[in-house]
């Protein structure tokens, strides 16, 4: 399998905040990759302090983009600012997740149904969205990361 050259490559990491999302951000900037980083609005503070340190440190472009994708567009207008920046996307990491402890019957509906759409639908809405550029230049990867 022919070796992937990240240096100069565009990605769009979500959940970046924190935990995975935030560690896979550091080690793409660290190769050279160009970031789009996104996470929840309440996060806006650390996802812009973030894009800050990882330009600095790593000398690479990151951008922050406070976006809520349990909301009904969130994907597609995360899709729509991340290809305002960037000319075409190279990796997509779906790390975006939320998760609810207990028992199934006792956590409530709305609860649940927010966890299906940014763990599931967001996901899969957003492969949706950046799979045909990357299909079209015949080149690009997708990391889908899930836990729960």
């Amino acid at each position: 399998m022919k070796e992937y050259q990240l240096e100069g490559r565009h990605a769009l990491v979500t959940g970046a905040s924190s935990g995975i999302g935030k560690e896979l951000s550091h080690s793409l900037a660290e190769e050279g990759v160009g970031l789009v980083l996104s996470a929840h609005p309440a996060e806006t503070e650390i996802l812009e302090s973030l894009a800050k340190e990882l330009q600095e440190k790593c000398g690479v472009m990151a951008h922050s983009i406070a976006i809520d994708l349990a909301e009904e567009g969130g994907p597609e207008e995360l899709y729509r600012h991340t290809m305002e920046l960037v000319p075409y996307l190279d990796i997509l990491v779906n790390c975006a997740g939320l998760y609810a402890y207990g028992d199934f019957h006792a956590i409530p509906l709305k609860k649940q149904d927010l966890v299906i759409r940014v763990n599931v639908l967001a996901t899969m809405a957003l492969t949706h969205l950046f799979l045909p550029g990357m299909i079209a230049r015949r080149e690009g990867r997708i990391l889908n990361i899930s836990s729960v």
